[in-house]
């Protein structure tokens, strides 16, 4: 394995936890295996892969299509098996697969529309995890959900709307309330704007930072798009062939990238673009 040309667990800017707190999310040697039907054996996606996000945090995980982001995401979401290695949340060691996990981490993935059941409004899917974890009666599990898409920018005459009723915007801020309604210490943000119209994924990009920092959540930001993290992250890691190659303060990955592949991703982004973005990190 490559390594990173930085301690996995090297503090970004201000924003950043300071090294002496047990972080609270943490990934060690992680590895993920899937079956390989054709060719017989396994194929190893997730290559022993670290990683740690502070509280109030924002860690950016980025490489191409492929590289293994989304199956290291899944395992930290009990979606894929670990086949080796250990997850932490406050520095306890956990089965992602426990239910009593999953209530800790929020998700939000790339495309909104299709994260949602096209039958139910925007306010029933916002107000099932309240249903699911905490019961109650069915108004005051609407009030709390139309609170939270209130907290996002989401009427509730657009919350009473269906997916495929409102523009992608409003769905993935949607998205985000579901994510966030049950007040997790986690968020994983697998490309949550890279389907989005780049106004609008200035908007949503400024909200999440908001709720990061309102919230002090711990934030595993995915992208293939440097630039993207450049706006929100205090530290990056790069991802090449499921394995982390470069880990560093987002600064320094924008302006001082060290590994080859980073190099790559770096050149690939327009320089006026790039620079804009990390002056606003």
């Amino acid at each position: 394995m490559t390594s990173a040309t930085s301690p996995v667990g090297a503090t970004g800017s201000a924003g950043s936890a300071d090294a002496s707190d047990v972080p609270v999310l943490e990934l060690v040697d992680a590895r993920v295996r899937y079956r390989d039907r054709q060719e017989g054996g396994y194929f190893e996606a997730v290559r022993g892969v670290s990683l740690t996000v502070g509280r109030g945090e924002a860690l950016g995980l980025v490489g191409e299509s492929g590289c293994g982001k989304s199956s290291t995401i899944r395992a930290i979401l009990g979606l894929a098996p670990l086949s080796e290695g250990r997850l932490l949340i406050d520095g306890v060691a956990v089965d992602p697969r426990d239910r009593a996990v999953r209530s800790r981490i929020g998700a939000i993935f790339q495309n909104p529309a299709g994260s949602f059941n096209p039958r139910r409004s925007l306010l029933d899917s916002v107000a099932e995890p309240l249903r699911v974890w905490r019961g109650g009666s069915r108004a005051d599990r609407e009030r709390a959900a139309l609170a939270e898409l209130d907290r996002v920018g989401v009427t509730e005459l657009m919350a009473r709307r269906r997916p495929h009723e409102v523009s992608g915007g409003q769905c993935q801020r949607a998205a985000i309330a579901r994510a966030t309604v049950l007040g997790p210490e986690i968020l994983i943000c697998d490309e949550p704007v890279s389907a989005l119209d780049v106004s609008i994924q200035a908007q949503v990009l400024v909200l999440l930072d908001e709720l990061r920092t309102q919230a002090g959540l711990a934030m595993l930001f995915i992208s293939h798009d440097l630039a993207v993290v450049a706006t929100l992250c205090d530290r990056t890691a790069v991802m090449n062939a499921g394995e982390i190659v470069e880990v560093g303060t987002t600064a320094d990955i924008a302006d001082r990238p060290q590994h080859a592949y980073t190099k790559l991703l770096h050149d690939s982004v327009p320089s006026h673009l790039f620079l804009t973005n990390s002056g606003s990190s």
